[in-house]
């Protein structure tokens, strides 16, 4: 009811406003009669014609026309009737012709542009509800929307990101293309070293996809799948559109069942051991490589083999087993069975065989595993050579060996043996080893028989026993029981291994242990050492000395934290045993980790108690390990440094007042900029200052010198603090116009012969007085320029400065490199002045080196290639935000480090001629 309501009211307006177009086109035609035909003559006031025309026009756009035709021809038929100027009538008809078209065309636009404007809205407003995480670039590579989905997944905000072209940093961790910026750039050649599955559009298509794994995507790796489209109007590109999905967990499970398939298939096809799918009518139906390995037939003829032509003939009484398991008489059985291989040789194989059913219980296939124990086969018949090879391995050992049963009789004793016991083999087997070999724990409890008997595994013990040269030789005796298969104990193995040389190495390393200890004690440096229980071990004369606390009281004991502290708490070595590094910021007010002590550890600060007053101490502390890597140990070591901190202390306080010094004085310097700029018709004047952390000699000026010319300068005095300062006011008040003040920049010695204004003048001046005057021999860069504000023409000098930049409103760029050396290197250079034509809408920057040489925390430099792109991409921005936002992107590329020169930009924009 109410759509029908609204064509009725509709129908209704078009009606009035036909009505109203068709009475003043009559009103009009009636005219045009009544002058022509009825009067006889040519006075027909067509001002009234516009009316409907422009109604006509207003109200149906384009198509209005028809009333400017249907005017134009009666207009053009009175002709007809009344000869007359024919081509004012064509005249007349085509500006009611114009007049209709322009009038439509405007209206259809403005119509045209509201249904556009709602369509984008409601285009945005679905993109940024949507649950599709979706952004959109404009032409320029620049974020314009970036929805709510976007935001939950990345975890970056619109509002960081519209306007911005960083829409990269919410997938990579470098600045690189998404797949959007390919479309806008219509270059898909480097999508494959991007995306690893990617697709390539039809010629006719502007649609990207791509997917990959990302590492860091909202904070965890993702596998994401990304989608663009381009967004075009009448063929131009306005916009693309990006939608991402976060496939993360079906990209995970699809691997996992690729990998598990993968695995069943491997498991199958590479299993060291062959598998068969047999029919319940023992035809082979699947079989891997491995079976088709074992019975010498190619994988592709074990298909459709029967069992009974593998099987040996005098094991197919055994092929019994297929009813069994089909009956459910058994569940699965495993045999050892003689298979025949193609070229007709034996092989033995054990073969486990269980039958497959389906859900219903109904017998599906046997599945078979079987191993080649053919080789198995053929060790047991080598078990006996093998036997061999051991009793001649055992004979010709190089070490002692005997075997001896339950009752003390030698079974076999080896060649080495029998040298060291000087007996032949064949008199010792049958002795009595307690008469054969006496040893001073025979007949005790220490016989190594008996400690075996009565349940010992392992006898070991020391033996020392003059060679065959009379030596003294030092042995490690080791006997080990020697059973049957069945563990029934037979006798024992008795080795002799000869420890001499190596006992003799023991005793030079407890040798070098005590002379180490004694090189601690007597170190003048106070040490002490823990060992892996944190028990004093050593505690030198020199700690005792510093510590008031005798090493007698302390060794053996854990109580070393009494030479230090008041109360029990760990020690450096302490920390170090245990590995317990994160208490150390709470126990030590300064700590670190010393290059030059592998794997140690720093601490220091002051310490109220420590022999009896307080002092600030160093403590070094470091791991002992032994050869098998393990901590045996830790050694601190300790410096009083009371004297040397109050020094630095005494240091830091000088330092602290030199540096309120310093920051006056640079307040000063800075009270001598420019606090208010010159308001000149046709000008536009900005300027930025940063200063830096250390007193610099950046300075600059603006002033009027007369109602037709500016003035104004930029200088930078080498180096930096007070004498650099200094320079810079003292120039700062020489080159300041005024009638009193100034060394030839009174406005009367600014003109030259001619009346032209010399720069170049003032400068040879400054470089006279600076380069004798002066006995600091430093020297300072200078651009000097006059600028005349009705035909702006500006005379500049410039010595050693950086090039100023002329930047022309229609994005032109040059620099002016014209100029000298800079001020007091030598006393005779000479100085020109250089002339340069400005137009409406150029802008000159003045800066210092400060800008193009900040360095960012790698090193890296702002660069001039950077300051001049900057200017050159946002020369629509007004001149001060230009300035201001300049010199922020310098101190954004510094970072949270300290600039180190000043940062000054001084900005001049020609807006009018007069």
């Amino acid at each position: 009811m109410q759509m029908k309501k609204d064509v009725k009211q509709l129908s209704k307006s078009e009606l009035i406003k036909f009505i109203i177009v068709a009475l003043y086109t009559v009103f009009c035609l009636w005219m045009i009669y009544y002058f022509v035909v009825i009067k006889g003559i040519r006075i027909v006031f067509t001002h009234f014609f516009y009316v409907p025309i422009a109604l006509a026009g207003f109200w149906w756009g384009r198509k209005g026309i028809l009333v400017a035709l249907l005017l134009g021809a009666a207009l053009m038929a009175t002709h007809l009737y009344l000869p007359g100027s024919l081509m004012e009538d064509i005249l007349r008809a085509t500006m009611f012709l114009g007049i209709s078209w322009v009038v439509g065309t405007l209206r259809e636009k403005g119509q045209n542009n509201e249904q556009l404007k709602d369509q984008i809205e409601f285009s945005e407003n679905l993109i940024l509800d949507s649950k599709v995480p979706t952004f959109v670039l404009d032409p320029q590579h620049n974020v314009v929307i970036w929805n709510k989905a976007c935001e939950e997944l990345t975890g970056l905000k619109a509002e960081i990101m519209v306007g911005t072209n960083k829409h990269w940093q919410a997938f990579y961790d470098r600045e690189r293309p998404c797949l959007a910026d390919f479309v806008i750039e219509g270059n898909t050649e480097d999508l494959p070293s991007y995306y690893t599955i990617y697709a390539k559009p039809e010629p006719a298509s502007d649609h990207l996809h791509g997917e990959n794994w990302f590492s860091n995507v909202g904070g965890r790796k993702r596998y994401m799948v990304f989608d663009t489209s381009a967004i075009r109007k009448n063929g131009e590109l306005i916009a693309v559109i990006e939608s991402l999905q976060d496939f993360t967990e079906w990209k995970q499970s699809e691997e996992a069942l690729r990998e598990s398939e993968e695995q069943y298939r491997i498991t199958f096809e590479q299993a060291a051991v062959g598998i068969v799918h047999v029919t319940t009518e023992g035809r082979v139906v699947w079989a891997n490589r491995i079976f088709s390995d074992i019975i010498g037939y190619p994988i592709n003829e074990v298909v459709n083999l029967k069992i009974e032509e593998i099987i040996s003939q005098d094991n197919q009484s055994d092929i019994e087993w297929f009813s069994s398991l089909l009956n459910d008489e058994i569940q699965r059985t495993s045999l050892e069975e003689q298979f025949v291989r193609k070229d007709g040789s034996p092989i033995w194989v054990r073969m486990a065989v269980s039958l497959v059913r389906n859900i219903s219980g109904e017998p599906q296939y046997f599945i078979g595993v079987v191993e080649d124990i053919t080789n198995r086969k053929k060790a047991e018949e080598a078990t006996k050579l093998a036997y061999v090879e051991l009793n001649q391995i055992f004979n010709t050992a190089p070490e002692p060996m005997y075997v001896v049963d339950r009752k003390f009789n030698v079974l076999r004793v080896n060649d080495a043996f029998s040298r060291m016991a000087g007996v032949e083999k064949a008199a010792a087997v049958g002795q009595k080893c307690y008469k054969l070999f006496p040893t001073s724990w025979c007949h005790t409890d220490r016989c190594s028989m008996n400690r075996i008997m009565a349940g010992e595994e392992f006898i070991e013990s020391d033996l020392e026993r003059k060679n065959e040269l009379g030596e003294n030789t030092l042995y490690i005796v080791t006997a080990t029981p020697f059973r049957r298969p069945d563990g029934e104990l037979v006798g024992i193995v008795v080795n002799f291994k000869d420890i001499t040389e190596r006992r003799r190495a023991q005793e030079e390393l407890q040798e070098q242990k005590r002379f180490s200890e004694n090189l601690i004690q007597n170190l003048a440096v106070p040490t002490f050492v823990l060992d892996s229980e944190h028990n004093v071990v050593i505690w030198n004369h020199a700690c005792e000395e510093l510590t008031k606390v005798k090493s007698s009281g302390l060794i053996g004991t854990r109580n070393h934290w009494q030479g230090f502290y008041d109360h029990e708490r760990p020690c450096l070595a302490d920390l170090v045993i245990n590995g317990d590094f994160e208490n150390i910021p709470q126990l030590y007010s300064i700590y670190a980790d010393p290059d030059f002590i592998p794997e140690g550890k720093h601490g220091e600060g002051w310490y109220p108690k420590i022999g009896g007053k307080e002092r600030y101490m160093f403590f070094d502390a470091a791991p002992i390990f032994n050869s098998k890597g393990e901590l045996t140990a830790a050694i601190e070591t300790l410096q009083d440094l009371t004297e040397l901190k109050l020094a630095q202390e005494l240091i830091q306080e000088k330092n602290r007042r030199m540096q309120v010094e310093l920051e006056l004085a640079a307040e000063v310097q800075r009270e001598l900029l420019p606090k208010e700029l010159p308001e000149v018709l046709g000008l536009n004047f900005a300027w930025e200052f940063r200063p830096s952390i250390f007193l610099a000699g950046d300075m600059l000026d603006i002033f009027q010198i007369d109602e037709n010319h500016i003035g104004f300068y930029i200088l930078d005095v080498m180096g930096h603090g007070i004498q650099a300062a200094l320079k810079s006011v003292t120039l700062n008040y020489l080159l300041k116009p005024s009638p009193q003040l100034g060394l030839h920049t009174r406005r009367d010695s600014l003109v030259k012969t001619g009346g032209q204004f010399s720069p170049a003048a003032i400068l040879k001046s400054l470089n006279e007085r600076f380069s004798t005057d002066y006995q600091d021999s430093s020297f300072f860069t200078l651009f000097y320029g006059v600028l005349n504000t009705q035909n702006h023409r500006l005379t500049f000098a410039r010595a050693g400065h950086c090039p100023p930049v002329v930047v022309t409103e229609n994005g032109g760029i040059r620099e002016l490199t014209q100029g000298n050396p800079a001020i007091g290197f030598l006393k005779d250079t000479e100085y020109q002045d250089y002339v340069v034509e400005l137009q409406t809408g150029d802008r000159v920057y003045l800066y210092t080196d400060g800008i193009t040489e900040a360095d960012d925390i790698k090193g890296r430099s702002f660069s001039k290639e950077r300051f001049l792109d900057y200017l050159f991409q946002n020369n629509d921005m007004s001149i001060s935000k230009l300035t201001e936002t300049v010199v922020n992107e310098v101190i954004n590329h510094i970072g949270d480090q300290e600039a180190k020169d000043d940062l000054t930009l001084l900005g001049i924009e020609i807006l009018t001629i007069k």
